[in-house]
């Protein structure tokens, strides 16, 4: 039996996307200091990403609750929870959060800032992190089959591997 090839979805800088259609792919490209959020309820099936640019929101901003991880984490549990997940099943890989610019007299680490305020965001909802590839110094590309729950990682240094099964027993 042959399966049709999945449909890529592209999430962009500050987008969420949550979805149960099993022929999806979500996928962020090039994440450099941004966080990119996979998430997976295994039983119901249910898949979202998350494409976070800035750790914290600020008290006047355009509106993009995605961008900003304190405020995209609660948007993506409401997503998901929408969407039939169940938050108490939802299990979590985060990727990116490089610092591209290490180099450059004026580093603002923000990278590693986005990965802090991501991971505070995450335990305030009580969303347990199963898979991580953050921080260094190279970009990379995430995918998260909603198909299966698992995440795969690209880098032009290290290749494509799986960094985490989201669909895998709870």
């Amino acid at each position: 039996m042959e399966h049709a090839p999945a449909q890529m979805r592209f999430v962009g800088m500050g987008e969420l996307v949550v979805s149960r259609d099993a022929k999806v792919q979500l996928a962020c490209v090039g994440l450099g200091s941004c966080v990119a959020i996979c998430a997976f309820d295994p039983q119901t099936r249910v898949g979202g990403m998350v494409h976070v640019v800035l750790p914290v929101a600020p008290a006047q901003h355009d509106g993009t609750i995605a961008r900003y991880a304190d405020t995209a984490v609660p948007a993506l549990v409401t997503a998901l929870r929408r969407a039939g997940a169940r938050a108490s099943n939802v299990r979590v890989a985060l990727c990116g959060g490089a610092e591209i610019f290490t180099r450059a007299l004026l580093s603002t680490r923000i990278g590693a800032r986005n990965v802090e305020a991501v991971r505070r965001a995450l335990a305030e909802v009580r969303l347990p992190i199963v898979g991580e590839e953050v921080g260094g110094e190279e970009g990379r590309t995430v995918l998260l089959h909603l198909a299966t729950g698992a995440v795969h990682v690209r880098s032009v240094r290290r290749g494509e591997r799986v960094l985490s099964d989201l669909g895998g027993a709870t």
